[in-house]
């Protein structure tokens, strides 16, 4: 972010920046959408790492280690223990598979994804209208933009300006 920051304040055009920003909008929001991708199962993308689901979701006392999804005999031996129910599904009875992936629930995170954006002489704005985005974006980052982007977002801007 320095490098963008930086760069921003050294050669900003308010009006440039204006015409690069659905440019710089449409990059980014590719750019997190690939990280969405590549981490859906945990894994590190765009220099952040995201951990997988809690493995195991919780250990019995007879050390039987139950995963999120479920699938081990339950201890009555009455059947098998099933998935932890996902809590952002619109009906709430979805349940967590093997198959789950992060923040990828119900596709609204990634939907919203650069809502907004604002442009000023020190920052990009990232913005989404998802309430919960603040929370998920702590937790396993991805609405910034990384070092090896700036160079991009500032040559949009240049290229804007009439600077090659």
């Amino acid at each position: 972010m320095n490098t963008l920051v930086s760069a921003l304040r050294a050669m900003l055009d308010p009006k440039a920046a204006a015409k690069a920003g659905p440019d710089i909008k449409s990059y980014l929001h590719s750019m997190m959408v690939k990280q969405f991708v590549a981490c859906r199962k945990g894994g590190t993308a765009r220099g952040v790492s995201w951990a997988y689901f809690k493995n195991p979701w919780y250990t019995r006392k007879d050390g039987t280690e139950v995963p999120i999804w479920g699938g081990v005999p339950r201890a009555d031996g009455t059947g098998l223990v099933k998935g932890k129910k996902r809590s952002k599904t619109l009906d709430g009875k979805k349940r967590y598979t093997p198959n789950s992936a992060m923040m990828q629930s119900t596709g609204i995170m990634r939907g919203a994804l650069l809502h907004d954006m604002r442009i000023s002489e020190r920052a990009i704005e990232l913005v989404t209208p998802v309430e919960y985005a603040v929370y998920q974006n702590a937790m396993r980052e991805f609405m910034y933009v990384a070092d090896g982007e700036a160079g991009v977002v500032v040559s949009m801007i240049a290229r804007r300006m009439g600077v090659n």
